[in-house]
Formats: structure tokens, C-alpha cells, sequence
């Protein structure tokens, strides 16, 4: 996966997977949470974490009206959390409302022009998610 992140790619493919961590259940599962740490050519950290339908980081889909897994990518700015994230989710490490930022950021690509013109909150990050059909 990739992402741009204030004009910074976080490529999983180039950088160098230094960790992972589950809750224990199979990556179908709607409750499943898992998370990978890389390590990016520049030395910079980031966690590409995952998780099913029921999960806090589930997307909304307008075409089935239902949710589905997700993916969200977020930098590390502090390194020593590299450690802790060997054994405890992404929650437990970063806080809970800064994880609800980064998907609150995350979801505003997902809205049209229009809406996000119209839309009351202001982030001062830009995400976008490029899947492999954007390349």
C-alpha cells in the first residue's frame, strides 16, 4: 500500500517491514486488528494498520451501504514507540484521539470536492491513499 501524507509517500512496498502485531483473529474476521511497522528509506518510521468490518478503522461504502475493512497509514514521529508497538495496538501506543484524527483525515479523501469545501472540521494534514489501479 501507499499514501501520501503532506506531500511524503509511505510506500510499503520500499520500505522495510520491521514488526507486526494481531489481535489473534484470521485477517477475514470482522473483528480482526493487525498493524506492520516499517521503516522507510529515509530512516522515517510508519505503521500501516488493518482491521474487518467491525473495527474502529471499517469504511463506509456508499455503493453496498454497508462498511468494510480498513487500511490506514500514520508516521511515527517519535521512534521509541517502535518498541511498543511490537506488543500492544496502535491505540494503546498513540492514544485514541489522535488515531480518531488520523482517520477522521483519512476519511476526508473519500468525500467529494463539494463536501469537503462544506465540511465543518479543518485538518492540518492531507492524506490520499493510492492503490495499485492509480499508479
Amino acid at each position: 500500500m501507499k499514501a501520501i501524507i503532506d506531500n511524503k509517500t509511505y510506500d510499503t512496498d520500499t520500505a522495510k517491514l520491521v514488526s507486526s502485531f494481531d489481535n489473534g483473529c484470521s485477517v477475514g474476521d470482522l473483528d480482526y486488528y493487525g498493524h506492520e511497522v516499517y521503516r522507510a528509506e529515509d530512516g522515517k518510521y510508519f505503521v500501516l494498520c488493518s482491521g474487518g468490518a467491525r473495527n474502529i478503522l471499517a469504511i463506509y461504502d456508499n455503493v453496498s451501504d454497508s462498511t468494510c475493512g480498513g487500511d490506514l497509514v500514520i508516521p511515527l514521529a517519535d521512534e521509541k514507540l517502535v518498541a511498543e508497538l511490537e506488543k500492544r495496538a496502535i491505540w494503546d501506543v498513540i492514544g485514541e484521539d489522535e488515531l480518531c484524527e488520523w482517520i477522521a483525515i483519512r476519511n476526508m479523501q473519500r468525500l467529494s470536492p463539494w463536501q469537503r469545501r462544506h465540511c465543518p472540521y479543518h485538518y492540518e494534514h492531507t492524506y490520499r491513499a493510492v492503490y495499485n489501479e492509480q499508479l
